[in-house]
Parts: structure tokens; C-alpha cells; sequence
């Protein structure tokens, strides 16, 4: 999958960044739990479950990451208040054959609140940041962090293809 993070300050895109990310442990143990409990495909319905992204300013992640143990400090400086970024209200998933792809934008406007770096973000079913109960489905380093200020709005999209079969 290919993450997208843009910041946009006072209407104008002041950051744009796109980077792949990696499929965490807890990502790959529920994927292959599904595949096996499916009779070796991913099914489309019923839908992929509502995911949330969480952003980084301090750190970074690694594949064996969970929400309780990880090496990043997680940024909430954000409107969102106790909850992570909505992610995975799909925009568009059209399957051919067992290719599955996948299109999603965060809902909502993001706006940050307090200054900061940005250095990578996470995918969890996890909506509540005090939640440390919970998988980190994947994640992403930036390679270029990302400053954000006061007012800045975050949007996280994502866009990609896998293959949903054994």
C-alpha cells in the first residue's frame, strides 16, 4: 500500500508526502487468520473494518510494534481529541479474480492543534488513543519528516492492490 500524508496550511498544500509502508506482525496474523477461516480467500463482504491511523512525532516503528509496546511516541495534537484518524471508510474496493484493490481517504477535517515533526504513522482497529489493547495492522517510517503547525490540516489517504488468496 502507498500512504499519503498532505498538510494543507491557510488552503495551500505546504507538505505532500508519499511513502509504501509495511505489513506489521498483528496485520499478518489477522490476514492469515482470515485467508485460513475463509477457505483460502479474503472475502470482500462482509466489508474491510473501519481502521484508524495514528501519526508519530518521536521515534519510530518497527513490524513487531504493538499499541502496548512500541518504539515511537505517538502525536495527539490534533482535533480529533482522544481518537485516532478514521482511515478505512473506503472510498472504492473492486476485486478481480482474488486481486483486491483498495482506495481510502481520512473523513473528516484534521486540524492540528499543538506544533510538531511528524515521522511516520500506523494502521490499528484501535479508535481511542488511550486504547493500548490492540493490533498495529502497519505502518511507515517517513524518510522526510513532516513539521506541522497550529491550524494545518492533515488529510491520510491510501491507495494499493494486494493479492487475497493463498
Amino acid at each position: 500500500m502507498i500512504y499519503r500524508l498532505r498538510v494543507r496550511r491557510r488552503g495551500v498544500i505546504v507538505a505532500d508526502v508519499s511513502a509504501r509502508n509495511f505489513v506489521a506482525d498483528g496485520g499478518l496474523a489477522h490476514l492469515a487468520y482470515r485467508i485460513s477461516f475463509f477457505n483460502g480467500t479474503l472475502p470482500l463482504a462482509p466489508a474491510l473494518p473501519l481502521r484508524y491511523a495514528g501519526l508519530f512525532d518521536a521515534g519510530t516503528i518497527s513490524p513487531g510494534d504493538t499499541l502496548a509496546a512500541n518504539g515511537f511516541t505517538e502525536f495527539i495534537g490534533y482535533n480529533s481529541g482522544t481518537n485516532r484518524i478514521p482511515i478505512f471508510t473506503l472510498g472504492t474496493t473492486s476485486a478481480a479474480g482474488d486481486i483486491v484493490e483498495l482506495d481510502a481517504e481520512s473523513t473528516g477535517t484534521n486540524v492540528v492543534t499543538a506544533p510538531a515533526t511528524i515521522f511516520g504513522l500506523f494502521v490499528t482497529n484501535q479508535s481511542s488513543i488511550a486504547n493500548v489493547v490492540g493490533d498495529i495492522w502497519n505502518g511507515l517510517n517517513l524518510s522526510t519528516p513532516v513539521a506541522v503547525s497550529p491550524g494545518d490540516e492533515l488529510t491520510i489517504s491510501l491507495a494499493g492492490s494486494f493479492q487475497a488468496s493463498l
